[in-house]
């Protein structure tokens, strides 16, 4: 016969049972369910956007550098390089929003917290 608690080749012999089952219920409705995921999604997208607005002051920033601005539709050489600032501007505002977003907490944590309504 085997000792208690030794695993012999024709018997087991449990020492100790324990138990892991605690358990958390979330109830919810589909349509919280529905705008939750589609939130979270749009999360996640916004994190591949920073893509877009660097093209663009990609293709800006090398106008204003080596461009000579000329008057061009009773509209002066002035105004042409001022748009092309503010157009340069703006894109590297959109840049820096972009990649704040791509940073946010967009985890599997933060979706269950929101289905729970721990956060908003």
């Amino acid at each position: 016969m085997s000792q208690p608690g030794k695993i012999t080749a024709d018997q087991i012999t449990i020492s100790s049972i324990h138990s892991n089952t605690e358990l958390t219920l979330v109830q919810i409705t589909e349509d919280k369910l529905r705008l939750t995921l589609i939130a979270h999604l749009g999360a996640i997208e916004n994190k591949k956007r920073w893509h877009v607005p660097l093209g663009v002051l990609l293709a800006i920033v090398p106008v204003l550098l080596t461009s000579e601005f000329k008057d061009t539709w009773n509209i002066d050489k002035a105004t042409w390089k001022a748009f092309f600032m503010f157009l340069s501007a703006g894109a590297g505002i959109w840049l820096a929003l972009s990649i704040r977003d791509a940073f946010a907490s967009t985890s599997i944590d933060t979706l269950v917290e929101r289905l729970k309504n721990v956060a908003n």
